[in-house]
């Protein structure tokens, strides 16, 4: 067995990066201004499947146990540090790195990737999941955590680096299993190259005996480039990360959602038009998102305990019958982390929240996850109607900054590994009560969306941008490039009785590069539009299982609205793959699109789900000679859907 941690991962990278991979111990501990250094208390040792390390600070009271859990055929781990102090005095901790790992010979250049996080931009291009892209001589490239302390409302908390400028470098993808707040680095010291995550914490103070639990690092490596980086990174997140639903992996759904369009202006009535049409496009979810419970939202965010009578007198029931006699299964919204003064939870249960602060919202409380008795009051507050109304979706939102509140607990940053403790606690418990039950991610959007999360969630809410097609498409196709497009959901949004309005194609091709859903008053649409939308959500669930397969570009990232956008997702054997292409403005009226992993050899059924009763033979050899010709009007999008066949054209 190999002595240090990193010597574990060298040996899951490829050659030649794995020989560079210098020994060590996979994190660093800052005191009085030096690394700690550590020696072995035993040899490493197995147990169930992972490998541990015993570590004791050399002259120090420290003492260190790092978990190694590697996954060969994906080439890569997941390892967590858990920090004691077993000395007779507190110790005083400068600086936390859960992820540390040396490339001494890999003096560079490197490319890295990195993407933006879930914010809600009116512009295009947005800045949301916005890609950059950099090659590296030296110095740092450094992403991390917003100063509200969300994960990803500035960065997603993923970091790719490829050692070299040819096309099929190596390379290694890094991220935290942590909801707070974090830096993720490539830096050269020295001509000293290493990837580094740190926890935004300083001067933390462990008391005699105290132990700290670290985030756990995820470390991934990959051949081919930075493509071959970043579908390594989905596969990875998918296999690895990503819970399962009913003990399956998860398919993309399709979901209807009535906040983005009809927000607090409802009664039954009103909804139950909305079951009805949700049925008829061929949805698998109806959520009832905020503005449930008295008080609406976001003043009554705390009212859990019973459904707003003004708007329900018979309560949820019926709206849930109704919704599981159509054939769908019932979501309902919560936010159980924040509480408004004077709603339900802040009046009965004060003691389990920190003290109010200034929000966006005015005064609002802050749920203490670090509470055991706060965190089972979250699950049986949410369980309770989980049992009453047969929930199959739970949207599980957050929308504060929580840097006020943490910081005021401790300033050091102590509190939020407590908290995230916690709420990783919550959802696990939910997840094992009932694992049939989706949950959806969201913050604000998406604020929340990192390895700790994913773990957590089955689905995420990427943006409260959700009006504007064209954004919402370039949304989901560069968050794609790092994360499988299952997870991403984005929906066509109707305002209130405004179903007249103009609804075409690219209003739901925008929306099916993730999980598609519908929101608002759906039940507006003429018949016509209606049936033109039922048509494109069965063709999505034709091809929504390639989302989470290989992902590729196949036109420049659009950096203007007068640039086509277009992505592919393919199946990992080559065997079927699905196209999408988008023109907003410009001249530009015609592309040639050229799909990757075609064989030559084979021949392929293409299909435009616009016309799927007209499919034709093509070889392939035809389209990589030829590649795939569209033409396309302004504000259009098409979808091309690929499947090897015989020479029969069978499937």
């Amino acid at each position: 067995m190999r002595r240090h941690l990193t010597e574990h991962l060298a040996e899951l990278a490829p050659h030649p990066l794995g020989e560079t991979i210098a020994p060590g111990e996979g994190f660093e501990v800052i005191l009085a201004g030096a690394a700690v250094g550590w020696r072995q208390t035993a040899a490493p040792r197995q147990r169930d499947g992972a490998v541990v390390w015993e570590l004791e600070q050399v002259a120090g009271s420290l003492r260190a146990a790092a978990t190694l859990r590697a996954d060969p055929l994906h080439r890569a781990a997941r390892y967590a540090v858990e920090l004691v102090n077993a000395g007779g005095s507190p110790v005083t901790i400068e600086a936390i790195y859960p992820l540390v790992v040396r490339f001494p010979r890999l003096a560079g250049p490197w490319r890295t990737l990195r993407a933006r996080g879930g914010t809600s931009e009116n512009f295009y291009p947005p800045r949301a999941y916005s890609l950059a892209q950099r090659l590296v001589f030296g110095g740092e490239v450094r992403i991390e955590s917003d100063p509200g302390g969300r994960s990803s409302n500035q960065h997603l908390p993923l970091l790719l680096a490829a050692a070299g400028t040819h096309d099929d470098a190596p390379g290694a993808f890094a991220g935290l299993e942590y909801s707070g707040e974090w830096f993720l680095t490539l830096r050269h010291v020295n001509n000293n190259p290493f990837l580094r995550g740190q926890l935004k914490m300083s001067n933390v103070v462990l008391a005699a005996g105290e132990r700290l639990g670290l985030p756990a690092a995820h470390v991934g490596f990959f051949a081919g480039g930075l493509e071959g980086g970043t579908n390594a990174l989905r596969r990875y997140v998918r296999d690895c990360i990503c819970p399962t639903l009913s003990g399956k992996p998860v398919i993309p759904p399709v979901s209807y959602d009535h906040w983005f369009g009809i927000e607090n202006d409802f009664d039954e009535k009103l909804l139950m038009r909305q079951v009805r049409r949700a049925a008829e496009l061929g949805a698998e979810y109806w959520v009832h998102d905020a503005g449930w419970f008295e008080g609406g939202f976001p003043a009554g965010v705390g009212n859990w305990h019973r459904a707003d009578p003004a708007k329900h007198p018979r309560g949820l029931g019926p709206l849930a019958e109704a919704v599981r006699a159509a054939g769908m299964r019932f979501g309902l919204w919560f936010e159980v982390e924040r509480a408004q003064p004077g709603t339900w939870a802040a009046e009965e249960y004060p003691q389990l929240f920190f003290p109010a602060e200034p929000t966006w919202a005015g005064q609002s409380l802050h749920l203490n996850l670090a509470r055991p008795d706060a965190r089972d009051w979250a699950v049986h507050t949410i369980a309770r109607w989980v049992k009453e109304l047969q929930l199959g979706w739970v949207r599980f939102d957050y929308n504060l900054d929580p840097a006020p509140f943490f910081g005021k607990a401790d300033p050091t940053g102590k509190a939020q590994l407590a908290y995230y403790e916690g709420l990783y606690w919550v959802l696990e418990e939910l997840m094992r009560l009932y694992p049939g039950l989706a949950i959806e991610a969201c913050s604000g959007g998406g604020r929340r969306i990192d390895p700790g999360t994913l773990r957590r969630a089955h689905i995420c809410w990427i943006s409260d941008q959700s009006h504007n097609p064209n954004i919402c498409r370039y949304m989901q196709c560069r968050f794609a490039r790092l994360l499988p497009g299952q997870l991403a959901n984005s929906a066509v949004c109707v305002k209130l009785n405004a179903g007249n309005e103009a609804y075409g194609d690219c209003d739901v091709l925008s929306r099916m590069c993730g999980a598609l859903s519908f929101n608002g008053d759906v039940a507006s649409w003429p018949a016509a539009t209606a049936r033109r939308m039922r048509k494109w959500a069965h063709a999505y669930k034709q091809v929504r299982h390639l989302l989470a397969e290989h992902f590729h570009e196949l036109l420049p990232v659009p950096a203007t609205d007068h640039q086509w956008d277009a992505v592919q997702f393919a199946a990992a054997d080559g065997s079927e793959s699905v196209v999408f292409a988008f023109r907003m403005a410009g001249e530009q009226g015609r592309a040639v699109l050229r799909p990757r992993g075609i064989d030559p050899n084979s021949s392929y059924l293409l299909t435009n789900l616009a016309r799927p009763k007209r499919p034709r033979t093509v070889t392939g050899a035809d389209i990589i000679r030829k590649g795939l010709a569209l033409r396309l009007k302004p504000q259009a999008g098409a979808c091309m859907h690929l499947k090897r066949c015989d020479e029969q054209g069978n499937d």
